[in-house]
């Protein structure tokens, strides 16, 4: 039986290919994610792979205050790409308008 922060790990995952899945996107859990070099990432939405963390706190406590009462939050670090963070259920569907209108 796998330890809890894997179930955990799993969990996330497919709650992740769900969501894509409700919004009529193709989406996939990789079986065995992280466990050998061929099975890096954990989901693949429409051909796009992408990594699922979830944990307890720490460090995506602050994301969570810094995006309340926000439509998005832009992070960066030197040297690094920025990036945006947005909730999950808004990037799912604007893949999803995407898609259509492609």
């Amino acid at each position: 039986m796998p330890n809890k922060q894997k179930q955990k790990g799993d969990r996330f995952e497919y709650q992740m290919r769900d969501l894509a899945l409700e919004f009529g996107l193709e989406a996939k859990k990789v079986p065995l994610s992280g466990a050998s070099r061929d099975f890096k990432d954990d989901i693949y939405i429409d051909g796009d792979h992408y990594e699922c963390k979830s944990r307890k706190a720490s460090p995506f406590t602050q994301i969570y205050n810094w995006l309340e009462g926000c439509s998005g939050l832009f992070v960066k670090s030197d040297r690094k790409e920025p990036l945006a963070i947005i909730p999950a259920r808004d990037y799912v569907e604007l893949l999803a308008l995407i898609k259509d209108r492609a």
